[in-house]
């Protein structure tokens, strides 16, 4: 008969739950590992869900910004042809804003075009007389000088009607046009800007909550 060993041998020992906290073996550069236990990826989890939406509002801002740039400076490229137009009016927006709205014939055909101002800045006080422009009328940014109490604008006195002003068109569709020079936008710049300011923003947390790690 055959003898059947009674009892395993010392080597084959029942499993046994390890007394150690659980962790999690993570490759990282130069072939070194790192072990990451339940804490650590507790703030790895935190860092994600504060940074991820940051960086995805940044990286969203960013391209925005970038595609109005982009299409603002292929409009300027299609504007090359321009004329003479006369001043026919005048666009009354509010706030000390006056677009003068200038006339241009092509061929038998009139279009518009408008001297926009990209802002206006008001400085206004009780013990001002009247109302004054003191920066370039022709300037981006309008600043004027006026009286709190209400006082007229002076864009018509500076802009008459019938005066002269230039205009810039597509010659291909005359109507994508403006007078004297374009007006530009703060939209592109501080979408970019603010863009820029969220992924930053969103990287110095992720690396401060243990992302990095």
């Amino acid at each position: 008969m055959l003898d059947v060993p009674t009892s395993l041998p010392q080597t084959a020992r029942p499993w046994r739950r390890s007394r150690f906290p659980v962790t999690a073996r993570v490759s990282v550069a130069g072939g070194r590992r790192r072990h990451w236990n339940r804490e650590e990826a507790r703030d790895v989890g935190i860092g994600l869900v504060v940074a991820a939406p940051l960086a995805a509002m940044g990286v969203t801002l960013l391209v925005i910004g970038l595609v109005l740039r982009r299409r603002r400076t292929a409009r300027l490229r299609r504007i090359t042809a321009r004329t003479t137009g006369t001043v026919s009016g005048y666009d009354f927006l509010g706030e000390g804003r006056v677009h003068p709205v200038v006339d241009f014939v092509l061929g038998s055909e009139v279009f518009q075009a408008k001297l926009k101002y990209r802002a206006v800045v008001r400085i206004s006080g009780s013990f001002i007389r009247g109302s004054e422009v003191t920066s370039d009328p022709l300037a981006k940014t309008l600043k004027i000088r006026e009286n709190s109490r209400g006082s007229r604008t002076r864009i018509p006195e500076i802009f008459p009607m019938g005066s002269a002003l230039e205009v810039h068109y597509n010659p291909a569709d005359p109507r994508e046009n403006f007078a004297v020079r374009d007006h530009g936008s703060f939209a592109a710049p501080l979408l970019i800007w603010m863009g820029a300011g969220f992924t930053v923003l969103a990287v110095v947390l992720g690396v401060s909550l243990g992302v990095s790690g």
